[in-house]
C-alpha cells in the first residue's frame, strides 16, 4: 500500500516508474557486463602472456 502513498503523493504512474527503473537497472547492467568483459579480456592476454613466458623457458632450457 505503500507503492500507491507514494504514487499519489508525487503523482507518478506505475508504467512511467517501471520504464525509467528498467532503463537505469538496464543500463548498470550494460556496463557491468562490458566491466566485466575488458576484465576477462586483460586475465586472458595476461594468462597467454605468462604461457609463452614458460613455453620460451622451456624451449630455452632444452635448445
Amino acid at each position: 500500500m505503500s507503492i500507491k502513498c507514494e504514487q499519489a503523493q508525487y503523482g507518478i504512474s506505475p508504467q512511467w516508474r517501471d520504464k525509467d527503473m528498467g532503463s537505469d537497472l538496464d543500463f548498470y547492467a550494460v556496463n557491468l557486463k562490458e566491466r566485466l568483459d575488458k576484465l576477462v579480456a586483460y586475465k586472458w592476454k595476461d594468462s597467454l602472456r605468462q604461457a609463452a613466458d614458460e613455453f620460451e623457458r622451456e624451449l630455452g632450457a632444452s635448445g
